[in-house]
């Protein structure tokens, strides 16, 4: 982006610029998205391209956009890596507390069956329960599984998915790149402006 120097001889944003950007996007939030996110990642934007001009404004716009759209994909995409994560934990458990002792013991203390245990199991282990983990720990370490396996299986089952995300995330992260350059040559233009002009006043 442009040196303190330049922003510092910007001029100040002109009054009928400083609704654009509201005007042209408002919060496109969907399901487990929140608007103080939306609006702190707009507040970097705004102050790392300090717009003043209707080009510039956007441009902001649009860089928000794309930098929300990839933070939204990469959240998706953990979200389903997890989601899918689960079925593969539960259905490894399944398999195991109905040959252990002490997870059958346990499922009958609970009063429900050792189906029921395994999800359960499941999704304390998932919320990173301590006593959760350690009895899952327990009962993968004696039958030789490890994590690494099951996640390797999920995105094995799921290859074609995983891709997709990647390649749309790797598109909106390209854009970005592209726009952040148009802004940076855009910024430094400016500036030569601004020291040719502050030249001739000198002179």
């Amino acid at each position: 982006m442009a040196s303190p120097s330049a922003r510092s001889k910007a001029a100040p944003l002109p009054v009928e610029f400083s609704s654009v950007f509201d005007l042209l996007h408002d919060a496109p939030l969907v399901a487990g998205e929140h608007v103080a996110d939306y609006e702190a990642l707009r507040t970097s934007v705004l102050r790392e391209i300090n717009p003043s001009t209707l080009v510039e404004q956007i441009a902001a716009r649009e860089l928000l956009s794309l930098l929300w759209e990839e933070r939204r994909l990469r959240r998706l995409r953990d979200s389903f890596i997890n989601g899918n994560l689960e079925d593969g934990v539960k259905s490894k458990l399944e398999k195991l507390v109905d040959y252990d002792d002490a997870s059958i013991e346990e499922a009958e203390r609970l009063d429900i069956s050792s189906y029921e245990y395994a999800i359960n199991l499941t999704r304390h282990y998932l919320t990173k329960d301590a006593q959760a983990i350690a009895e899952v720990t327990r009962l993968f370490s004696e039958a030789h599984i490890s994590m690494d396996e099951i996640v390797s299986q999920v995105f094995v089952w799921h290859i074609k998915t995983m891709q997709d995300f990647d390649h749309l995330i790797t598109s909106a992260v390209q854009h970005r790149n592209r726009l952040i350059s148009d802004l940076e040559r855009r910024k430094d233009q400016r500036q030569r402006l601004v020291d040719k002009l502050d030249a001739i006043l000198v002179e």
